[in-house]
């Protein structure tokens, strides 16, 4: 079942300007949104300026916009997208930053941190590539307004266990709950079967080794 999410448009206050090097724009850039659709997490996709650049908004905090990557503009010219929609562009920006980062390390690499937040284009987000094992991660309120669509796209693109671990110092300071569960369990229907035996060695069913895990 497909969702819809509204678009607000974003102003940038009188002599501001936005830099390309840019990730984010602060709260004292752009005009501050008043809008009821913000809703619990108080975090809205919105489009920036005559540019339209996309990104996603936060009410409540310093780095008021953390922006999406550009050429999703035209998409986000309208007033609503569809989840199914956000999930294709999420998937296909995975699946770019993974070829990428494979061509960097080569075929070999034993792991390999997929996304890295906004310097990545996903903001809040960090998904790391164990082998085995796909880790995602939430440091933000941005991060978990786009962790569940970052999750239907991710699935569509592995057939491996997933476990999320949003915890940690960040996550305090943020006063956002710390969350780890199983997103796809080991040897569950529709993930790969765990042929080397080390995730049934290594995994509990509810958590993971400290020592093996942080990023």
């Amino acid at each position: 079942m497909s969702t819809s999410y509204a678009v607000l448009p974003v102003k940038f206050k009188a002599g501001q300007k936005f830099h390309s090097a840019q990730s984010c724009l602060y709260s004292n850039q752009i005009e501050p949104l008043s809008f009821p659709g913000l809703g619990a997490e108080r975090c809205s996709f919105v489009s920036v300026g005559v540019a339209q650049l996309p990104g996603i908004y936060s009410r409540d905090q310093l780095m008021a916009v953390r922006l999406l990557p550009k050429h999703w503009a035209a998409a986000f010219k309208s007033n609503t997208l569809e989840s199914k929609a956000l999930e294709i562009l999420i998937a296909e920006e995975l699946t770019a930053l993974r070829r990428r980062k494979t061509a960097l390390l080569g075929d070999e690499a034993q792991a390999l941190r997929w996304v890295h937040g906004d310097a990545d284009g996903i903001p809040g987000i960090v998904i790391d590539d164990y082998g085995p094992l796909v880790v995602m991660q939430s440091g933000s309120p941005v991060g978990d307004f786009i962790l569940p669509l970052v999750t239907q796209a991710l699935m569509t693109l592995v057939d491996k266990p997933i476990f999320e671990r949003s915890s940690g110092q960040i996550r305090a300071l943020e006063k956002l709950p710390e969350r780890t569960r199983w997103i796809r369990p080991a040897n569950s229907h529709g993930a790969r079967e765990d042929k080397s035996g080390w995730l049934a060695n290594e995994l509990s069913a509810h958590a993971l080794p400290k020592n093996r895990f942080v990023s």
